[in-house]
């Protein structure tokens, strides 16, 4: 299934990224999946950027679904967007106060198939690694102070411009 993702390359257009919304984030935080879950957004203004905004939100989506099925008892959920004008770095955080990830995991995570749950498939952290690096961008995971994890990605301001000298 991985092999198959791998031939999809992104459909690059120019726009406004809108990581915290769209029909897949949206459906994933609907009310009656949330049981408890407070989501807060800190998301100011981002400059446009070359990126295909169906794979941005199959990312966030994944992350999104991994941080709500951390949370069975409520928690809550921080997404927070940023630019470092001077990188040219557009930076997502999602921090979750749900069960983390366990130290001997971590370095797991990302590898395709590997999953702690019990019916999951292990490919939503692997394909969205892939996804991110094929916009060249990364991601990390870390613990959250306030307990849970806390996922950050960077991806690189492409604009029409440096797209098209690229």
């Amino acid at each position: 299934m991985l092999a198959e993702f791998r031939s999809v390359r992104p459909r690059i257009k120019s726009g406004r990224a809108s990581f915290a919304s769209g029909p897949k984030v949206a459906s994933a935080c609907s009310p009656g999946r949330l049981n408890g879950i407070r989501i807060t957004k800190d998301l100011p203004p981002l400059p446009e950027m070359m990126a295909d905004p169906m794979q941005l939100q199959q990312i966030l989506l994944n992350l999104v679904l991994n941080a709500v099925d951390s949370m069975p008892n409520g928690g809550t959920l921080n997404v927070r967007t940023s630019f470092d004008q001077g990188a040219g770095i557009i930076g997502i955080e999602m921090a979750d106060t749900g069960k983390g990830i366990r130290r001997e995991h971590v370095d797991k995570i990302f590898q395709p198939f590997f999953t702690t749950k019990p019916k999951g498939t292990g490919l939503g952290l692997a394909i969205s690694k892939q996804l991110i690096e094929q916009h060249g961008g990364s991601i990390t995971v870390a613990g959250n102070p306030s307990g849970g994890s806390v996922f950050r990605i960077h991806l690189p301001l492409k604009t029409l411009e440096s797209a098209a000298t690229a």
